[in-house]
């Protein structure tokens, strides 16, 4: 398949389609425009839907074969996670000319919607009754990610604000399952929409999240004026948020287009990080937060490693935990992330589970493999439930628990094994596609190699040589890199994130 990785190879003056109606494709056809005027957007394709967007025609696939001629257009520019299921389409009907967007393209990250009369008239109540109702100085209401999974820094930081006295705290989530779910276990859960939950968001000081994506999901929160903490969710070595969009890029959006992305990227009062170098050379530029707004503090879920927290073991996937309770042996976890362009990742193409079920018996190993909490994201195996030592851990599901009692973490480019370092035990790094990724899915940052503690197994054989070497023959020999790392990442190295985070908050003016 053809890979389009910068705008400007498309040749100049092509009539293009671009296949996707989603959020990608409307942020591609706006980038086209901006930075390649020359070229005309015809319309949108769509697996199973007709309709608008952008103003163009969205042409149903089986309509688009029928009605366009292969003469009218020069490329199909597919924006889309599903490229490879539309691939195979444009194949089965003989299209050839047709390329894939570079995953993660700047405009990718700009979401550009329409606003409607009715969102502007609720932002405008929203506004006055903020004005009207006054805070309550004492009440925080905490954010999860997708939704309101209880996961995550903003699980760890609700735990310890519940243990306060005095504290008034809420977990705001929009999912009715997991409401129900949290409610059951005493966490003080309230549910967006109703209306108590508008009043006790009204009433609170203190605002606190751990994603992006809560502005998108939660329109009221846009217009409070109570403080906005973001504490984020993980240290790595990959460009986000606004290190994605290039200086030109940037030159080139109207006043009225820079209002909508300075709205895509919220203030906030206060950003958490985990060191100095963090904050200056990732988090501050990226979520567009001035330095002296940071405080590397470090993240409240890496309290965990440093002393068990009093009902930590809430949404965690309590089979699994129990099991490895039981268990006389090692454990290794293995958590890939997702692909930014893939909604799924076949684990059967990097393992082969029989072999490696067999290492396993033989050596009295588990081997966990916890996936991405990506909503709709799949991790495909084939018949994983026959082989007796390779679990599959829920991946909507706190993994933090049970990575304390973990003695090999395995992951490809999750930052999770920053977080990892806090036990002093020892990371490999399995980077099967790492071309791909870097290429396709998400640009790097920083050096892969210098970044990664361990050791880079390149294939499954080298996979076992290593997982030997650490838990068999009782080998390291990367303490060192570890120790880097570690430092540079994390400027305090104990289990009391929670603590400072909360005496910072309360300090804010």
């Amino acid at each position: 398949m053809k890979i389009i990785k910068d705008i400007q190879e498309i040749p100049r003056e092509n009539r293009v389609f671009i296949y996707g109606s989603g959020i990608a494709a409307r942020a591609f056809g706006f980038y086209v425009k901006k930075m390649r005027p020359d070229i005309k957007v015809l319309g949108f394709i769509d697996s199973f839907k007709s309709g608008k967007c952008c103003g163009l025609k969205i042409y149903k696939f089986n309509d688009f074969i029928k009605k366009i001629n292969k003469s009218d257009f020069d490329i199909i520019l597919i924006a889309s996670m599903y490229y490879e299921e539309i691939s195979k389409t444009l194949e089965k009907n003989r299209v050839k000319n047709y390329a894939l967007v570079k995953g993660k393209n700047p405009a990718f990250s700009l979401f550009v919607r329409e606003k409607s009369l009715l969102s502007y008239l609720k932002g405008l109540l929203y506004g006055i009754a903020d004005k009207i109702i006054p805070k309550s100085k004492n009440r925080f209401v905490v954010v999860g990610e997708y939704g309101g999974n209880f996961t995550g820094n903003s699980k760890y930081f609700y735990l310890y604000l519940q243990k306060l006295k005095g504290i008034d705290v809420y977990w705001l989530t929009n999912n009715k399952e997991y409401y129900d779910y949290l409610q059951s276990q005493g966490i003080n859960a309230i549910r967006y929409g109703k209306p108590r939950t508008y009043i006790t968001l009204l009433r609170s000081k203190y605002l606190i999240f751990d994603n992006r994506d809560w502005y998108l999901i939660y329109d009221i929160l846009n217009y409070l004026s109570s403080k906005k903490i973001q504490l984020w969710h993980g240290v790595g070595f990959k460009y986000i948020e606004l290190a994605l969009l290039p200086d030109r890029f940037l030159s080139k959006l109207t006043q009225q287009e820079k209002k909508i992305l300075k709205k895509r990227y919220p203030e906030y009062d206060l950003l958490i990080t985990t060191s100095d170098f963090y904050a200056k050379e990732v988090f501050s530029p990226a979520l567009g937060v001035p330095f002296e707004k940071t405080i590397p503090s470090g993240y409240p879920r890496n309290d965990v490693f440093y002393k068990k927290i009093e009902e930590e073991l809430i949404n965690t996937d309590l089979n699994i935990v129990d099991f490895v309770s039981k268990h006389s042996g090692k454990i290794i976890v293995f958590t890939p992330t997702f692909r930014d362009l893939k909604m799924s990742m076949d684990l059967n193409n990097i393992f082969n589970y029989e072999k490696l079920n067999d290492f396993l018996l033989k050596n009295n190993l588990l081997f966990i493999i916890k996936g991405h909490s990506l909503p709709n994201y799949k991790y495909l195996t084939e018949n994983i439930e026959k082989y007796s030592n390779i679990l599959i851990y829920n991946s909507k599901k706190d993994i933090y628990p049970l990575l304390r009692e973990t003695d090999l973490l395995i992951t490809d480019y999750s930052s999770i094994y920053t977080d990892f370092l806090h036990t002093g035990k020892p990371v490999l790094f399995y980077p099967f596609d790492y071309d791909e990724y870097s290429d396709l899915h998400r640009q790097l940052q920083f050096d892969y190699d210098k970044m990664t503690p361990g050791p880079k197994a390149e294939n499954f054989e080298d996979l076992i040589k290593w997982i030997k070497h650490f838990l068999i023959e009782g080998k390291d020999g990367f303490e060192k890199e570890r120790e880097r790392i570690f430092n540079l990442s994390f400027k305090y190295q104990n289990g009391e994130s929670s603590e400072r985070v909360y005496q910072r908050i309360i300090s804010l003016k």
